[in-house]
């Protein structure tokens, strides 16, 4: 079996291919939507479902309990109910056929592990943190909140070519850096910024032009 600690980050094109989810709570219900987004053939096999998933289009609900061949001719499979035991014989099935598959209560216990995603101008993130939901949902909102406010940017053509500046040295005044240094350093947009890099980045220095 597959662990969060070693998981291999892949995307799946799932476009008409047949996707089993054994649930219909709401664990299924969070897992759904972009299931259905990406074309995927899904089937929902439940004894109940939420509200959400019986009102979605976009898959074949089926008001019944998981038998053991449910999953035939399916490339990727969830395990999502609230009965370990029926998890545990969907994961079962899923090794028998070769087919990744997803348990929800036990994540180590799958041979897949849903990372905690996102899309943001046409980039699709994803995050796992060793099966530390919080913690990959927490990254993961800190890089879409990094990306909205313009901290991280997704633009290539803000890349910067790499470069060394002459910041100071030679046989003059050991506190002077060169102009060029102080240009090179970030320009500051408040004045808490201001105060961080005279304290951090020249605390005790004064520009000179050489």
């Amino acid at each position: 079996m597959t662990t969060p600690e070693n998981a291999y980050l892949v995307g799946l094109r799932l476009a008409g291919k047949k996707v089993v989810v054994v649930g219909g709570g709401t664990v299924a219900q969070r897992r759904l939507p972009l299931l259905i987004a990406s074309g995927a053939n899904v089937h929902v096999i439940t004894r109940s479902a939420t509200r959400a998933v019986e009102a979605m289009s976009g898959i074949t609900l089926s008001r019944r309990e998981y038998r053991d061949g449910d999953l035939d001719g399916a490339w990727y499979a969830i395990a999502a109910t609230d009965d370990p035991a029926v998890n545990a014989a969907v994961v079962a099935e899923a090794e028998r056929r070769r087919i990744f598959c997803v348990r929800a209560d036990i994540a180590v216990e799958g041979t897949a592990v849903t990372p905690a995603t996102f899309d943001y101008a046409g980039l699709s993130v994803g995050v796992l943190a060793g099966g530390e939901h919080r913690r990959s949902a927490a990254i993961r909102s800190a890089i879409r909140e990094a990306l909205q406010r313009g901290i991280i940017t997704a633009a290539t053509d803000d890349i910067v070519p790499g470069g060394v500046a002459l910041v100071g040295g030679g046989p003059g005044d050991p506190e002077l850096i060169t102009v060029r240094a102080g240009a090179c350093l970030p320009t500051p947009t408040s004045s808490s910024q201001i105060g961080w890099r005279r304290r951090n980045c020249w605390p005790n220095c004064r520009l000179t032009s050489r």
